[in-house]
């Protein structure tokens, strides 16, 4: 299992270390440009190859509680910014890896490593941050995801919508309705729609999963 919330800064220590590091930290200082308006809600998107991974470590690595990475960034473009020390380690981070579920997920239980591992080990492990963040916590996770498979894997692609206190089937049906599929344009093989749902008020039942499959010709 991974570090899914507030993984730290130690992939960006590597980072900085590598020869290819090329200082991209002037995304942050973007992105805290929105941060409190209604425009947070933001997705950095990339070409494969072209550091998505590496931006996620920098991005965690700054927002993330339970570190401090104030002496990582000394020296970088971020620092010299009026908005550095004003937003630095001051954010619960979630950090899922979806490439990471599909490796390690068996052929036809994609589904059931999501909702029975990864959302278990949050509850588990972070419970008190889910009763205190609430319904912040669950507005980040809401996103929809959409993934690729990776070229040696049988595995379909993927599209998963979160939801919190409303139903796994709404997040299926949000899925069709706002034709999130059209990201794999292009793309011939089995798409694979999950949708999980976050009750706050259900012990017995913290969480449901509802998937859906659709077979592109």
């Amino acid at each position: 299992m991974g570090i899914y919330l507030n993984p730290g800064n130690r992939g960006f220590w590597q980072s900085i270390r590598s020869e290819i590091y090329v200082d991209k930290t002037g995304l942050i200082a973007k992105t805290n440009q929105y941060l409190n308006t209604e425009q947070q809600y933001i997705c950095v998107s990339r070409p494969r190859r072209f550091g998505k991974s590496m931006a996620l470590k920098m991005l965690a690595a700054y927002y993330s509680r339970g570190c401090d990475s104030g002496e990582l960034f000394a020296g970088y473009k971020i620092a010299q910014d009026k908005t550095f020390k004003e937003y630095l380690n001051q954010y619960d981070v979630i950090c899922p890896n979806m490439q990471q579920f599909l490796i390690e997920a068996d052929p036809g239980s994609v589904v059931e490593y999501l909702e029975q591992e990864v959302l278990r080990e949050l509850r588990k492990e972070y419970a008190d941050i889910l009763e205190r963040e609430g319904r912040r916590l669950a507005a980040a996770l809401a996103y929809m995801t959409g993934i690729l498979p990776l070229p040696h894997t049988d595995k379909p692609a993927l599209v998963v919508e979160l939801k919190y206190d409303k139903s796994a089937d709404a997040a299926i049906r949000q899925i069709k309705d706002r034709q999130y599929t059209q990201v794999f344009d292009g793309y011939r093989g089995e798409i694979l729609l999950v949708g999980i749902n976050y009750n706050s008020g259900d012990k017995d039942k913290p969480h449901s999963c509802v998937i859906g499959r659709i077979e592109k010709q």
